[in-house]
């Protein structure tokens, strides 16, 4: 080609490509001359342009203007341009968050949230996370204490009623009427597996929220029986690509829902030409876990042999090692012998306790024949340091006396503890408790009852404590004080639905005398001023007899931190004193407890310098909680000194020192009782955390209904957000509210209402305004006042 032709299509490319920039140019810098006035219309506009994400639901009728569309935008998402949205309501009366909803009772009303397995491989294949977002839990794996990786464990398979039964409540049963089964003693269990004979068995949120506060990791199922399962293992190890696919996804599954491991149970045969391929994919199941979660477990169930043969075999032999030696532990099955639990624990070597011999509670020909007596089975097997696993102890609840059940559980777990070779406890601040066990006949909040009927939520449930009626008395010569029982009660609740009672008698005496109730084993790790709270309760009769106090064993002098009233003399400060409360001021807010005389703590041998004894503080405000007039007296301390910097604290107790005959009148021998209702450890931090209100609060799926008697019900889906900043402390829940009155606790960002009645307001209409309280990790509750609201105002057709 001639030169100057290439030349002159050179030219015209230039040319072009100039011409095109300065084109671009101009059309970028012509915003730039709108003026202020037109920008903000424009912002205007779009502010009021309608959305695929308004606040309406989908089977309202649109009957409001724009202007009021555009003001409930507004009112739903703070202003920006002032920083931190918190800043925003923090500093600003809540704004009005309004729809306009018409009565359709033609629309049925939404259903309950409720848990559910993965029952086919297709469906575990085209898995997302995301769908079912109120079905994952929140609370993660707490640090536990005493956890030594060496002894002898116990696993808990939960299989009740094919499972999935009233559990799988994921927002609980109000009001209910019958018993439903829960577990308290999880200082005993070391790991907790959900068990259904559906493909993939996800645990109901409730069990693994529990199980996470008390440190036990929950681990899901994967099962195949019978000829359909023979399919589904065809089909997923017909090879490497096959099986590896199953393995993210079951991988995806763990990490959404706070998994920490699986149970694999091939209950089927296996060509024998694929048993290579189920072992690797149990091999690669394990490896992907273990480097997803890294605490996670892998259990292979003895079923399926080397051979691809159904037949289990009771023992650790040639016939499924391969499958031990490729994941983290085998489930033994239950008819086995002593002789076999000899051969295994000689197999297995220094990995005896990854083997978990089963007991079925349900007998079945286990050893001991289960029952009550379980207790003979855990027994042997831990005489061959080998590890157990407890099988179905929902016996107790399904083939005994209901109403006796809180009875019969507490007598089947009393007689495994003593062969327990285990004891764990708590590890990781803050810790906050009111005692519930995720069960009630009402439900308390702040000492004050919301609900008067019977509700279940095993999201509800608080740690509990590692002991009850361990007592004793620190004189032992001449004791006063007689501790006949520290143990749960359903008669009194701070919040939830139970406390702790500790309950006796006191005589007259000369001199003060001790006792203790032991409550919490635990490890916690304290670097920092601690805000430590609790409430408690007595009957008055008793006032001026005994003393009330929790003391914390540290592992450092002094040996025991003594918090009490306020009623003893306080001890001299030091200049140092002073400067230390000064920081504190500056730091938090608020100076710290006052030391005061801790002679009347002492007994034994122990010297004063192993006790420290402080009184609360005298004025609260700072701590952000409104005082409350409910019967229940409320302690708060900030506990810091310069020989307190860095410390551990072993163990809790509550302690009860009466005084001396001389300082009252009346019987000489009188019945007490007292009730803990909630206690706090947590970060003195949490007193400056910003207190933050959930933003964009919004309702869907609307619904009315009426009740035989003519009664005006909703229904009706809540979502709101909450991103805790750097400066925030997460949310543990939220308490939701109609027009001020609880109506349920929620554990992720939703909440569906179902079947409320609503006031009849004048003529044919009406509003209910619904409050989302956000509670954080240490306990601290944003005010209602100050908590984001949505008022749904009807109109009748």
């Amino acid at each position: 080609m001639d030169f100057t032709i290439i030349a002159a299509i050179v030219a015209v490319i230039i040319a072009t490509a100039y011409f095109v920039q300065i084109w671009t140019d101009r059309r970028a810098r012509t915003p730039t001359r709108i003026s202020q006035k037109t920008m903000r219309h424009i912002r205007l506009q779009h502010h009021m342009r309608p959305s695929t994400d308004t606040q309406l639901p989908s089977n309202v009728a649109d009957s409001t203007t724009e202007k009021t569309r555009a003001e409930q935008k507004i009112a739903a998402k703070p202003s920006q341009k002032d920083g931190d949205p918190s800043e925003h309501y923090r500093e600003k009366p809540r704004e009005k968050n309004i729809v306009h909803v018409p009565v359709d009772t033609s629309t049925p009303p939404i259903a309950p949230v409720l848990a559910r397995p993965i029952s086919s491989l297709d469906d575990l294949l085209s898995w997302l996370p995301g769908f079912d977002s109120a079905c994952a839990p929140r609370v993660a794996l707490q640090r536990r204490a005493h956890a030594d990786v060496l002894h002898p464990k116990l696993i808990v398979c939960h299989d009740m009623m094919g499972g999935y039964v009233s559990d799988a409540h994921v927002q609980g049963c109000y009001p209910v009427s019958d018993v439903h089964y829960y577990i308290s003693h999880w200082e005993m269990i070391s790991m907790f597996i959900y068990f259904s004979h559906h493909f993939v068995t996800v645990p109901p949120p409730g069990w693994t929220n529990c199980a996470h506060k008390h440190g036990v990791p929950v681990l899901g199922t994967i099962i195949t029986e019978w000829e359909e399962g023979a399919k589904i293992c065809e089909r997923f190890l017909e090879s490497e690509w096959t099986y590896r696919r199953v393995v993210e996804q079951l991988v995806g599954v763990a990490l959404y829902y706070k998994l920490d491991g699986w149970l694999v149970n091939i209950e089927n045969p296996i060509r024998r030409d694929l048993v290579s391929n189920l072992r690797d994919f149990v091999a690669y199941l394990t490896e992907r876990m273990n480097a997803s979660i890294p605490h996670s477990e892998v259990i292979w169930y003895d079923s399926v042999t080397t051979s691809g043969t159904l037949k289990w075999q009771n023992e650790l032999n040639d016939q499924n090692s391969m499958f031990f030696t490729a994941c983290n532990g085998i489930f033994l099955n239950y008819t086995w012998t002593d002789w076999t639990l000899r051969n295994t624990a000689s197999r297995a070597g220094p990995r005896k306790n990854q083997v978990y011999v089963g007991i079925d509670v349900f007998g079945r020909g286990c050893p001991g024949g289960g029952g009550f007596n379980s207790k003979e089975a855990l027994e042997q097997i831990y005489s061959h340091d080998l590890s157990a696993a407890l099988f179905a102890p929902s016996w107790v609840y399904e083939n005994n006396d209901k109403s006796k059940f809180v009875q019969l559980q507490e007598k089947f777990w009393n007689l495994l503890k003593p062969h327990c070779k285990h004891c764990y406890g708590y590890g990781e601040l803050p810790f906050v408790t009111c005692f519930s066990r995720g069960v009630g006949s009402h439900l308390s909040l702040d000492g004050q009852v919301s609900l008067s009927n019977g509700w279940f939520n095993l999201s509800v449930q608080d740690p509990q404590p590692t002991w009850l009626n361990n007592c004793y008395s620190l004189d032992r010569d001449n004791s006063s004080i007689s501790i006949h029982s520290a143990n749960i009660t359903t008669e009194d609740s701070y919040s939830g639905g139970h406390s702790l009672s500790i309950e006796g008698k006191v005589k007259a005496t000369e001199k003060p005398c001790r006792a203790i109730a032991r409550l919490f084993s635990c490890d916690f790790d304290v670097t920092v001023p601690l805000l430590i709270s609790y409430s408690y309760k007595q009957n008055n009769s008793i006032s001026n007899r005994l003393d009330f106090s929790l003391v914390l064993h540290i592992d450092c002098p002094p040996t025991y931190l003594a918090l009490t009233g306020n009623d003893t003399e306080n001890k001299d400060e030091d200049s140092s004193d002073k400067r230390l409360d000064e920081k504190l001021v500056e730091q938090y807010g608020i100076a710290r407890s006052k030391t005061v005389d801790a002679t009347r703590f002492r007994g034994g041998n122990l010297g004063s310098q192993h006790y420290e004894a402080y009184a609360p503080l005298e004025k609260c405000e700072i701590i952000g909680e409104e005082p409350k007039n409910n019967g229940w007296t409320t302690r708060h301390y900030l506990i810091a000194g310069k020989h307190l910097r860095r410390y551990k604290i072993r163990e809790i107790r509550a302690v009860l020192v009466s005084k001396p005959k001389s300082q009252f009148k009346g019987e000489e021998t009188k019945s007490f009782a007292f009730k803990l209702g909630y206690l706090r450890i947590a970060s003195a931090a949490a007193l400056k955390a910003s207190r933050t209100p959930v933003t964009q609060l919004r309702c869907s799926d609307v619904a009315w209904t009426l009740t035989p008697d003519q009664r005006l019900c909703v229904s009706l889906l809540l979502t709101w957000d909450y991103t805790a900043s750097p400066a925030q402390e997460e949310s543990a829940y939220y308490d939701v509210y109609g027009d001020e009155t609880f109506i349920g606790r929620a554990f992720t960002e939703s909440h569906r209402v179902l079947q409320l009645p609503v006031a009849q307001g004048e003529g044919e209409r009406g509003k209910i305004s619904f409050t989302v309280q956000t509670i954080t990790r240490s306990g601290f509750k944003l005010p209602l006042s100050k908590s984001t609201s949505l008022t749904v105002e009807w109109t009748k057709n």
